[in-house]
């Protein structure tokens, strides 16, 4: 499923790089899985039925499970991000979430003190930047890295520094839909 050229020698050791130097420590990778795969697994995702999830001073969105997410599971997505990451990764556990217009994220204590990676996987075909929903994560220094929307983009990060922007009334019915997880 992952795009054959970015399991190239050159192309890992650049995302690899990419991740150690990068602040916070993470890396952006745009045309994650190859179009046929991507377009098989939002049709499986398509399928899934949201429920809200909300604890008010940490996050509302809306959240499933799809068999789709098994690939996340897998040793070639698990060697894939141990490979940029330049750590050993034995698990992931993700869901897919879709956020919908009063729906965000935020930084907390325990999201701050979270040991490991996380990743986004971003399935949002099309999107209102100003709509809010970004992926902003948090530097070193304190200064904001706002990732807009890509569809087919996967972050892989240190987990804790980040959080979803509260998405706006200008979103109107759209949602931005994302795969989260926690490699551990």
């Amino acid at each position: 499923m992952i795009n054959p050229k970015l399991l190239k020698p050159k192309i890992m050791e650049e995302l690899s790089g990419g991740f150690k130097e990068n602040n916070p420590k993470g890396v952006q990778v745009q045309g994650f899985m190859d179009l046929a795969a991507y377009k098989r697994f939002l049709a499986v995702v398509a399928k899934v039925k949201f429920k809200k999830s909300e604890v008010r001073d940490m996050h509302s969105f809306f959240e499933a499970q799809s068999p789709a997410l098994k690939f996340f599971s897998s040793r070639e997505f698990l060697s894939f991000a141990a490979a940029v990451a330049g750590k050993k990764i034995a698990k992931a556990e993700c869901s897919v979430r879709i956020f919908l217009s009063g729906c965000y994220t935020l930084m907390h204590d325990k999201a701050a003190a979270a040991k490991g990676m996380e990743f986004y996987f971003d399935l949002t075909p099309g999107w209102n930047n100003e709509a809010g929903g970004a992926i902003v994560y948090i530097t070193a220094a304190g200064e904001k890295l706002a990732i807009p929307p890509s569809p087919n983009t996967l972050i892989i990060a240190k987990a804790g520094r980040s959080y979803v922007k509260y998405v706006n009334h200008l979103a109107g019915e759209e949602g931005r839909l994302v795969v989260y997880g926690r490699l551990s």
